[in-house]
């Protein structure tokens, strides 16, 4: 624990909340947030002296922005954390624990971001191997998904450690998906990160909220160079490491927590999950490999066929802020409804096959509209 636990805020007087020891939740937040910002912007004006193999080429399939960027703000948000656990956490905290886990899969994307030479097979494995470093240092994984005829299959440890770890490399690879637009990726891990964070405030898990603080913190540091300028760009670094990060605290937030259902947790992630299993649907479907770049991802297919169509006098940076902020809004909806019904497996489990069709159709209904070439 970072402090004195708090079990009870009052979220009713709203000129004096968090007052005095219940100020506990926004030093995390704000520690981390300003190392954020400061390692984002020391990045951006040193690019002349790192640029050679930093940045991000115009050139690409998937390139939509103006000028060679910057990819590594993941360092700046992986550093601001370890900042953070050092300064605000105690050895064999669960934020210390998440930073050493996701070390493999921090280094796999960050080398990729500077020699763009790492598979993707290996940055998945990569990945893999942080959660079972999460598992060992935890000691968390999936027991019960809220499916009584499901849930056998989790008696066995084995299946069970498999599953979990297989998850939350889905999530870190669907968020490094999304990392298509500026904002994007950074906004909607914002937005899940709040979510899951009011429900461990709900539950009283005030140690796992105050991670979820610190993981605000680092995205919003690095939003502020990434959006609506688009200065600096997450990277594979950022988006594997936030991503995991986000995947095992949802995980921990269920285990730790039995009156948190499952899929409250994947309710909230549901949009870039929804985006990796279309995707690789899509790419087998079309004998692609699953892991080859396109340009029809759906944020690809409102950004061209959308924003560009409906909003031509805007300059293509703001076309793509654009594109970003109403695609990371995706996330609101599932998020909100997870903070009323995250007890309920029924209710988490409708919500989480509703939005795959609204999905569906959306990208049904700008592929035939015609606007591709």
């Amino acid at each position: 624990m970072y402090y004195e636990e708090v079990k009870e805020l009052n979220f009713l007087a709203v000129g004096d909340c968090f007052l005095g020891e219940q100020c506990f939740w926004f030093v995390p937040l704000l520690f981390v947030f300003l190392c954020s910002l400061f390692l984002s912007f020391l990045i951006v004006v040193t690019k002349s002296f790192h640029g050679n193999f930093t940045t991000d080429q115009i050139e690409g399939i998937q390139k939509v922005h103006v000028n060679p960027t910057p990819r590594i703000g993941g360092l700046a948000v992986y550093l601001a954390l370890i900042l953070g656990g050092l300064v605000l956490a105690k050895p064999g905290s669960q934020i210390a624990n998440l930073l050493i886990a996701s070390v493999p899969a921090f280094l796999a994307g960050f080398t990729e971001d500077i020699t763009n030479r790492i598979s993707p097979l290996l940055r998945l494995t990569a990945t893999i191997l942080s959660g079972f470093i999460a598992f060992l240092l935890t000691g968390h994984h999936l027991t019960s998904i809220g499916i009584s005829e499901v849930d056998v299959l989790f008696e066995s440890l084995w299946f069970s450690v498999a599953f979990t770890i297989l998850a939350v490399a889905g999530i870190a690879n669907a968020y490094n998906i999304i990392d298509g637009y500026n904002g994007l990726a950074g906004i909607t891990a914002s937005i899940t990160l709040l979510a899951m964070g009011s429900i461990a405030l709900n539950v009283g898990d005030s140690e796992l909220f105050q991670v979820f603080m610190m993981l605000i913190g680092a995205a919003l540091g690095f939003l502020c160079l990434n959006w609506p300028r688009g200065r600096l760009f997450l990277g594979d670094g950022g988006a594997y490491s936030l991503g995991f990060a986000i995947g095992w605290s949802a995980v921990m937030l269920v285990e730790r927590n039995s009156t948190v259902s499952p899929f409250a947790a994947l309710l909230v992630c549901i949009y870039p999950v929804t985006e990796v299993i279309y995707s690789i649907v899509r790419r087998t479907a079309r004998k692609q490999h699953s892991s080859s770049p396109d340009r029809i991802h759906l944020h690809s297919l409102v950004g061209r066929r959308f924003v560009d169509r409906w909003f031509p006098k805007l300059t293509k940076v703001n076309r793509n802020s654009l594109t970003g902020l109403l695609m990371a809004g995706l996330s609101i909806p599932s998020s909100l409804t997870a903070q009323f019904w995250y007890e309920s497996t029924a209710v988490c489990v409708g919500l989480c096959f509703a939005f795959p069709l609204f999905y569906i159709l959306l990208y049904r209904r700008l592929v035939t509209f015609g606007w591709i070439r």
